[in-house]
């Protein structure tokens, strides 16, 4: 008896998503390579959780104001 593939060969090409987390969840990267899908990071990120890569990443840095001339800041986000 045969057995049934239930991961797609590229799991990174196997979302119809074109916007929003993916199959890697938000802020990650898919890569496909020789066969293999890897969730990974971009830099200045972080796994949300360690032991699962399709729950997305984090970001580990604070935001800083966005200054127009002659305006306050759209926004700022302190770390306390």
């Amino acid at each position: 008896m045969g057995g049934v593939a239930l991961i797609p060969s590229n799991l990174c090409m196997s979302s119809p998503q074109l916007k929003g987390g993916g199959v890697c969840g938000f802020n990650s990267l898919c890569q496909h390579d020789q066969g293999q899908s890897i969730c990974k990071c971009p830099s200045g990120y972080t796994l949300m959780d360690p032991y699962d890569v399709l729950k997305g990443c984090k970001q580990n840095f604070a935001h800083k104001a966005v200054m127009r001339p002659q305006q306050r800041p759209i926004f700022s986000i302190f770390k306390r």
